[in-house]
C-alpha cells in the first residue's frame, strides 16, 4: 500500500480511495471572510492594523485600503475594500 498525496492506493485491489483525513477536510468550511475597519496602514512594511466587529485588533497583510475604511479579511490578508454599511447581529 502506498500513500500518494490525497489517495490511498491498494496494490492488492488496484483501487484508489481518498484517505479518511482528506474526506474529513472536505467537510470543514473554508476560513471565513471578515469585514474589518482599517485603523492604521504601514506601507513600508506592507501590513495594516484592523479592528474586527467584535473589537479585536489584528495585524494583516496588505495596504490597499486607507485608514478609516472597511475591508474584507481572509486568512490574514486584505482581500479588498468593503462597503461602509450598517452592521446588525441577530441571535437565533
Amino acid at each position: 500500500m502506498t500513500n500518494t498525496n490525497h489517495f490511498l492506493i491498494s496494490s492488492q485491489e488496484g483501487i484508489c480511495q481518498p484517505t479518511f483525513w482528506k474526506c474529513f477536510q472536505r467537510l470543514l468550511p473554508d476560513s471565513p471572510t471578515i469585514v474589518a475597519t482599517v485603523v492604521a496602514v504601514a506601507p513600508a512594511s506592507g501590513f495594516s492594523t484592523v479592528q474586527t466587529p467584535s473589537g479585536g485588533i489584528v495585524r494583516v497583510k496588505g495596504t490597499g485600503v486607507p485608514a478609516g475604511g472597511k475591508c474584507y479579511i481572509k486568512d490574514g490578508v486584505i482581500q479588498g475594500p468593503a462597503p461602509d454599511l450598517p452592521h446588525y447581529e441577530l441571535e437565533v
